[in-house]
C-alpha cells in the first residue's frame, strides 16, 4: 500500500490501484489539502500584484478548513463507512500535485485560477471513480458531498476572478 504520506507527493509511475478502504482516502485528501494549504500560504508572500496574493492567502485558508472538515468527518464517520473497501483505486495520476503550481510573479487572477480549478477537477474525478464502486447508500452520499463541496469551492473561485 502507498503511504498517504507519498500519494500526495508520489511519481506519477508509482501510483498504486491496489484495493483501498474510504479511510485511506479521506486521510490522503486531508493531506492533500493541507498541502495545498501550506502551498498556497508561500506562494501567497511572493511577489504577485496584491489581488493574487489576496487570493492565495483566501486559497491557503479554504484549503486549511477543507482539511480540518475532512478530519472531523473521519473522526465522526461510523467505522463501517471508514472501511468500506474499494476494489480499484482511484489513479492519482490526474490529481495535480501542489509542488507542481506554479505562479508567475506577473500572473493576473484568471492564470491563478485556472490552475485551481484544474486541481479541483483533479479531486472530483478521484471521488467520481469511488462513487461509481461505492456499495451503499450511506458511502454514496458522503462522496456526494465532497464532490458537492469541491463544486461550490469552484463556484466561489470563479465568484473571486470576477470580482
Amino acid at each position: 500500500m502507498v503511504s498517504v504520506q507519498r500519494a500526495v507527493s508520489v511519481d506519477r509511475k508509482e501510483v498504486t490501484m491496489a484495493p483501498q478502504p474510504f479511510i485511506y482516502f479521506l486521510k490522503w485528501v486531508s493531506h492533500y489539502h493541507k498541502a495545498l494549504q501550506a502551498h498556497y500560504a508561500q506562494a501567497s508572500h511572493r511577489r504577485h500584484n496584491p489581488d493574487v496574493n489576496a487570493l492565495l492567502a483566501f486559497l491557503a485558508h479554504n484549503e486549511g478548513a477543507l482539511a480540518r472538515v475532512i478530519e472531523a468527518y473521519e473522526h465522526d464517520a461510523p467505522d463501517t463507512l471508514l472501511n468500506a473497501w474499494f476494489k480499484i483505486s482511484p489513479s492519482l495520476v490526474h490529481v495535480v500535485r501542489p509542488d507542481s503550481l506554479r505562479f508567475d510573479p506577473d500572473a493576473g487572477l484568471s492564470e491563478v485560477v485556472d490552475q485551481v480549478l484544474k486541481v479541483d477537477q483533479g479531486l472530483i474525478e478521484v471521488y467520481e471513480m469511488l462513487l461509481r464502486q461505492a456499495n451503499s447508500e450511506d458511502l454514496r452520499l458522503a462522496l456526494e458531498d465532497l464532490i458537492s463541496e469541491e463544486h461550490r469551492e469552484a463556484v466561489r473561485l470563479m465568484a473571486c476572478e470576477l470580482v
